[in-house]
């Protein structure tokens, strides 16, 4: 670790027995991705970008790209316009930074199109929408958790099936970048549209697509967002956040009219390899599903009122999924599923908002008692969004 900069520097290609492996060391620390065998990789320094600016800003200090390596203008532009946001989220955690990064002219892109994909209905979506124009799917491991390397593997193994199916080529991209971060104590979900655009950048795409979480009128502080993902747009590679337009179980439909990605779905928190049909997550599809009398032959189907309890809301990002399944209860005549939902809606509420009050009105010792047992959302220690924090604690 540099105390006067966080330094990129010793970047590498080499050759494995079963693909190739892209490496730099950031902050004195290696970090590695590893990709199948073709296409060929360049040693690109986007994918390391991602990673190291958020630890410059966290720790006020410049952002430096050791020569020969460079990025192109546009790239260069959005990552100063990415501090901007950074910094208008939570000025308290992350400052604006010099980035010492020289520019070059980038090489046109060939005629790949990329989507990041893990089988779950945000991804799911985007593909059946962009099918046509998506010539390749990109799988990156950490995205879920810190799973081991048999669990890994087995994901790739179920997403290249699919991808073979439908005539698409599949980029499985194992890294070590969730170590880094959580070493780090910064904030993971901070970065992962940072880290999947930068990678879209690396590999030579023309187009790469980033499946949205939330819609427009959703939208909070979180790692992949339309302020950020386009922000690393190149000369050659274009970045698209896509889905803004759609709730979840509006992509739900619309996945369902797809028998290969209902088929294949991969929704599960607990695992990547399967679903374990009683987790938020299932649950939430497996009842969209049930109200338009769908089924996935991955996916536990539905079977009774009691696994609404995994759809009780903890934050506003489970709480927009809480509501948005309300509505579609409602809009299919079933007010019997609907009203265990508004009862767990209102309970948060509640919950959420006395909290507020008491940080806001409450005496000294309650308002450090709720700060205490707040929550601590999604965000690390050292990295968070604070204009989200009320909204996540």
């Amino acid at each position: 670790m540099n105390d006067d900069a966080v330094l990129i520097d010793q970047l590498s290609v080499r050759t494995l027995a079963d693909g190739q492996e892209l490496s730099a060391r950031v902050d004195g620390e290696r970090v590695w991705f590893r990709f199948p065998a073709h296409p060929p990789i360049a040693p690109r320094a986007e994918p390391f970008l991602a990673i190291g600016l958020q630890e410059a800003m966290v720790r006020g200090v410049p952002l430096r790209l050791a020569p020969p390596h460079a990025v192109s203008a546009p790239l260069l532009r959005g990552l100063e316009a990415m501090q901007q946001v950074f910094v208008a989220w939570n000025s308290d955690d992350f400052r604006l930074v010099p980035l010492e990064i020289s520019v070059q002219e980038e090489t046109p892109a060939g005629g790949w199109v990329l989507s990041a994909y893990s089988g779950g209905i945000d991804s799911s979506y985007t593909y059946v929408q962009e099918r046509e124009a998506i010539t390749h799917l990109l799988l990156v491991q950490g995205f879920d958790g810190n799973f081991g390397d048999d669990i890994w593997h087995a994901n790739v193994k179920a997403r290249a099936q699919f991808a073979h199916r439908e005539g698409k080529g599949l980029i499985p991209v194992a890294n070590n970048v969730r170590t880094f971060i959580e070493r780090r104590r910064l904030s993971w979900a901070a970065l992962h549209g940072s880290l999947l655009a930068a990678l879209g950048v690396a590999l030579g795409a023309r187009q790469m697509f980033i499946p949205s979480t939330f819609t427009l009128n959703e939208l909070f502080p979180w790692g992949s967002h339309p302020l950020l993902d386009p922000l690393w747009s190149s000369d050659a590679t274009r970045i698209i956040h896509h889905g803004l337009e759609a709730t979840r179980t509006a992509k739900t439909v619309a996945v369902a009219s797809h028998p290969a990605s209902l088929d294949h779905l991969q929704v599960c928190w607990r695992g990547v390899d399967k679903n374990c049909g009683h987790c938020p997550k299932c649950v939430r599809t497996s009842l969209a599903l049930h109200l338009i009398g769908k089924a996935s032959s991955r996916l536990p189907p539905f079977e009774n009122r009691s696994q609404l309890r995994w759809l009780k809301p903890g934050n506003p990002a489970s709480l927009a999924f809480t509501e948005d399944l309300i509505h579609f209860a409602l809009l299919h005549q079933r007010p019997d599923l609907a009203k265990p939902l508004k009862s767990y809606r209102r309970h948060y509420l509640v919950k959420h908002h006395a909290s507020e009050l008491i940080k806001v009105y409450g005496a000294r010792w309650a308002r450090a008692l709720a700060r205490r047992f707040a929550s601590k959302g999604w965000h690390g220690d050292r990295a968070r969004m604070q204009a989200a924090r009320s909204w996540l604690d």
